[in-house]
């Protein structure tokens, strides 16, 4: 189902935005603080709203998209000005990229609202993300249930050696 803000870059971001701020944050705040300077991976960034939430909280961030249509649309938009010191937008496959290499090191919180279902290879995802996680960092991945966002945090990195 199409609902009115798949139609606009504008409205997307804003939802995004807003479900971000109002719901996933506080949901990922009841099992830990994420405090300014925190390091979040967005996989799945489409216009940048669910990221840009964690940067009005002073946290640092990278986006990545697969593709490049929606990361030039998102350059459009508010997140236009991810691409400042502490956040920047990733043209890839989160399957392809390396952590130190690609993306500035790892990060204590990854997060894909509505991406995970997306992505083919899901096994081999949640070794990526593992990778991509500092050792106890969790993993978010919101996911919709018609206009009804609920989120899962995993704990895989406690594992790391």
């Amino acid at each position: 189902m199409v609902y009115k803000f798949h139609r606009s870059g504008r409205s997307q971001f804003d939802q995004q935005h807003s479900t971000t701020s109002e719901y996933i944050i506080p949901f990922i705040e009841a099992a830990r603080s994420v405090p300014p300077g925190t390091r979040v991976l967005e996989v799945g960034c489409g216009e940048g709203g669910v990221l840009w939430a964690f940067l009005d909280r002073g946290c640092e961030g990278v986006g990545v998209q697969r593709s490049g249509p929606r990361l030039e649309r998102a350059r459009e938009l508010p997140a236009g000005s991810l691409e400042q010191e502490n956040a920047r937008m990733v043209n890839g496959d989160i399957l392809d990229l390396e952590p130190e290499k690609d993306l500035g090191g790892r990060f204590d919180l990854v997060i894909l609202k509505d991406a995970i279902e997306h992505i083919p290879e899901q096994p081999r995802l949640l070794v990526r993300l593992k990778d991509c996680l500092k050792p106890g960092g969790p993993s978010s991945s919101p996911s919709h249930s018609g206009r009804c966002p609920s989120a899962a945090i995993t704990r895989s990195a406690r594992t790391r050696s």
